[in-house]
């Protein structure tokens, strides 16, 4: 018989698998794997993305960075996202961590692996962003199967995006 926590914890991932459902991922759902040692994250279903939920009432964030990051590893992802439920406030409004976007950040490094690098933003707002994310990797994977690899510049992508005749394994020319 699964402990109150256990319980807690599992109808917390299943609210936000409910939430992702609703906003933008269909496809979403509660893994049924976790504490494994081949843990994937907590939700199943959103493209390119790893996501661990945590409901304790005693934080643990840098803990947590680690765990999500080994997972995402896991995985094979390129991204990863925690969410962190807030007593009293809809899913909506629950934090969401994410790794820093950028290696550097004003002359310093900002290490994935470091919990204080990590962007808090509601809920809400991750899914808008991580939605964003999952459709800029959609993008990549056609261009590189049509290119032969990844764009690695936004010259790149607006080139490829703007070129008038888009055959496979074309490049379109630099002024276009």
């Amino acid at each position: 018989m699964p402990t109150a926590n256990a319980r807690k914890g599992a109808e917390t991932e299943r609210m936000v698998a409910k939430y992702l459902r609703q906003e933008a991922f269909a496809a979403a759902d509660r893994r049924l794997r976790e504490g494994r040692a081949d843990d994937q994250g907590d939700i199943d279903g959103v493209p390119h993305t790893t996501i661990q939920v945590k409901y304790v009432a005693q934080p643990a964030l840098q803990s947590w960075v680690t765990d999500t990051l080994k997972q995402r590893d896991t995985a094979g992802n390129p991204q990863c996202m925690l969410i962190v439920r807030r007593k009293n406030k809809p899913v909506a409004q629950w934090d969401a961590y994410l790794p820093p976007d950028r290696p550097v950040i004003g002359g310093f490094e900002t290490p994935e692996s470091e919990a204080w690098t990590w962007t808090r933003m509601d809920l809400r707002l991750a899914v808008a962003r991580l939605t964003v994310m999952v459709k800029i990797w959609a993008f990549s994977d056609s261009y590189s199967r049509a290119m032969g690899s990844r764009p690695t510049t936004m010259g790149e992508i607006r080139a490829w995006l703007s070129a008038p005749c888009m055959e496979k394994g074309t490049r379109p020319s630099p002024t276009t």
